[in-house]
């Protein structure tokens, strides 16, 4: 007797929600005044001179911190639709293949996109400093490793996953 797993569909469900929350979360921060001058200076107080910020800096570097956001938003749909094949029992086909690749690639994508939206923010922030004041840093974490070895693995998986697949392919057609 075949026992279907309740996880996949618990993981749609809970992706489903968490898309939901995600832009109301970040649309309240908005209001809360999370992406205003004032936190901006205090997440990034060595790129801000004493001039204070412009506000096409602080629209700037709002739009770029929202970068990630975006990303992980699409993620969390390509992630959506990949518990939903193993909810349905289409987990190991070449469309599963080709989701967790996508993922994986997303997740690489993901981390670049970290690192190059903050790297962004502080050129942007710091473009009216006097000459010389101005900064160029690039931040590269764990967090950013962890997302390039996660979408790598992925990436392998799910390769390994489509010559899985074509291989019993082949070997239906022998039988």
């Amino acid at each position: 007797m075949k026992h279907a797993s309740r996880l996949p569909t618990i993981l749609y469900a809970l992706s489903w929600a968490i898309m939901a929350l995600l832009p109301a979360a970040l649309a309240y921060a908005a209001f809360a005044g999370v992406f205003g001058e004032d936190a901006l200076m205090h997440a990034f107080p060595q790129a801000v001179g004493s001039g204070g910020l412009g506000p096409w800096q602080v629209a700037g570097a709002t739009i770029l911190g929202l970068m990630p956001w975006g990303v992980v938003m699409w993620l969390l749909w390509r992630i959506r639709g990949l518990f939903d094949r193993y909810r349905r029992g289409k987990g190991l086909t070449l469309g599963a293949a080709g989701d967790i690749r996508t993922i994986g690639l997303g997740l690489v994508v993901l981390g670049m996109v970290k690192v190059a939206a903050h790297t962004g923010q502080i050129l942007i922030l710091s473009a009216t400093n006097a000459e010389g004041e101005r900064i160029l840093a690039l931040q590269f974490g764990t967090g950013e490793i962890g997302f390039l070895f996660a979408g790598g693995l992925m990436l392998a998986i799910g390769q390994s996953m489509r010559e899985a697949v074509a291989a019993v392919e082949e070997l239906r057609g022998f039988v």
